[in-house]
């Protein structure tokens, strides 16, 4: 118990006010993930093949999660179930192993459809890092 994580992927960060919209999941998805659209209107992740991000998986627990304690982003919910969809507000996200030395306190984020969805770029930024603890970053959406 000492040892909490900094916050669970997928989690609320802050009391700020968040928007957040459900939709039906297209193929399996994991909570903390980047989410984009498909053309029957499902939730996917996102992927080069998978059109335009909308924001990142959110609320894991409305779902069961079945590995604890881990900062790994395990928590997948099933094609077919409802999952929601943050687009605004603060949240908490896996850190990329890759990427890891260059997400800080301060960095701005874009999307990235090659590698985790997003990345720490100035160019096409749609949120900021607010802090980064033990491999799990919290995260603001503009």
């Amino acid at each position: 118990y000492k040892d909490m994580a900094f916050g669970v992927p997928g989690t609320h960060g802050n009391g700020q006010p968040y928007f957040a919209d459900p939709y039906i999941a297209g193929a399996d998805v994991t909570m903390g993930g980047v989410a984009a659209i498909n053309t029957d209107g499902m939730a996917v992740p996102y992927s080069a093949t998978a059109s335009t991000p909308v924001g990142i998986f959110v609320n894991p627990n409305e779902h069961v999660k079945m590995v604890l304690p881990s900062s790994e982003r395990s928590l997948v919910v099933k094609a077919g179930d409802t999952v929601a969809i943050a687009k605004k507000g603060s949240w908490y996200v896996a850190v990329p192993s890759g990427d890891a030395a260059n997400w800080v306190k301060g960095a701005k984020l874009a999307y990235d459809n090659v590698a985790y969805g997003l990345k720490v770029d100035a160019s096409g930024t749609v949120a900021e890092i607010l802090g980064v603890d033990g491999g799990i970053a919290l995260i603001r959406f503009f």
